[in-house]
């Protein structure tokens, strides 16, 4: 993102500044980016990062892809419509899967060459929506941050949208679960698993 912003300085030297934009004109011009880049990049990773900070601006992520399930990136509409489909998930906050030296036994060329995670599971990136720290803290600092310091704005959204989907009280179990294979071995990693917690009844979304 680049672009040139009228500040305030932090500091006695004026190196480091916090930009005057009110929320509202930010949050607006994130809603637009976010359309641009859906329509014209295609990388999806790139729009899954690009979410991170239009949420952090207040902004609406339009059709961006936020979570890779199997082999395909998803935007928030074609998650929901995945989850109305499902009776579970299992799913991890902590990025992509990448070689881990005490867990896997093979090599970790093989990994990174090889690995196809399993249909079942979906990774959210590991991100930070903040945009510039300095002195001051972080900027922007809207509504719309999630409380949990350990969340990213991709990661709280799909929370919220399980939730509606599968009911409000659900939460996760952390299992020890296949999440794919490097040829014919498995690879296990500790995993959010959720549930449907109800069977043959009509789900609240």
């Amino acid at each position: 993102m680049q672009g040139i912003l009228l500040g305030e300085a932090d500091t006695a030297s004026r190196d480091v500044a916090t930009p005057l934009a009110d929320a509202d004109t930010l949050a607006r011009w994130a809603t637009e980016q976010a359309a641009l880049l859906a329509d014209h990049v295609l990388d999806e990773e790139r729009q899954a990062k690009t979410a991170e900070i239009v949420l952090e601006c207040g902004g609406d992520i339009g059709a961006l892809k936020i979570v890779k399930w199997g082999g395909d990136w998803l935007n928030a509409a074609e998650f929901v419509d995945q989850l109305s489909e499902a009776d579970h998930l299992n799913i991890s906050f902590n990025g992509e899967f990448t070689y881990e030296e005490d867990e896997d036994t093979i090599h970790p060329k093989e990994f990174r060459q090889d690995f196809r995670q399993a249909s079942d599971v979906a990774y959210v990136l590991k991100v930070s929506g903040a945009i510039l720290r300095g002195n001051s803290g972080t900027w922007p600092k809207t509504s719309a941050r999630p409380s949990s310091v350990n969340d990213s704005n991709v990661a709280h959204l799909v929370r919220e949208l399980i939730r509606q989907v599968w009911g409000g009280d659900i939460e996760p179990h952390t299992p020890n679960a296949v999440v794919g294979t490097v040829n014919s071995e498995e690879i296990r990693r500790d995993i959010d698993r959720y549930e449907v917690p109800f069977a043959g009844e009509e789900r609240p979304f």
